[in-house]
């Protein structure tokens, strides 16, 4: 009884409950390193970083309707005025990066079904960028 309760306390600890009121599920290991700039908007997401990746998103970011996996030493930094959306897809669009790296530029927009970077792969995506 008192491991469940236990790990209770660690998933309420993990999780970022400012992004509850947008309906999106944000939980951030011990150990993992999450900047998001206040300006950042997150809704309808499920975002998971593991203790040992990097997540960063810059001034008027927005996710929405989208799941972000950070595992294993992932980094995604994802600059100014970009967006990830769920756009007019069927399926929820899903960033999953293990042991990757993933950066966007400025004013990009993206809305793919899925993106997998793994085994130390690195995915770059320009300013001005528009994938759908």
């Amino acid at each position: 009884m008192s491991s469940f309760i236990s790990r209770i306390i660690k998933k309420c600890s993990e999780t970022r409950w400012k992004y509850k009121r947008y309906k999106s599920n944000v939980r951030i290991i011990r150990g993992g390193v999450a900047e998001i700039d206040n300006t950042a908007i997150v809704k309808n997401s499920d975002i998971f970083v593991d203790s040992s990746s990097k997540l960063i998103l810059k001034e008027k970011v927005r996710l929405e309707g989208v799941e972000l996996f950070l595992t294993n030493g992932a980094i995604v930094e994802i600059n100014k005025y970009s967006f990830f959306e769920l756009n007019r897809n069927s399926v929820r669009p899903q960033y999953i990066i293990n042991d990757g790296s993933l950066i966007v530029g400025d004013h990009t927009k993206l809305a793919c079904q899925r993106v997998w970077i793994r085994y130390g792969g690195v995915c770059k995506i320009g300013n001005y960028t528009n994938i759908i």
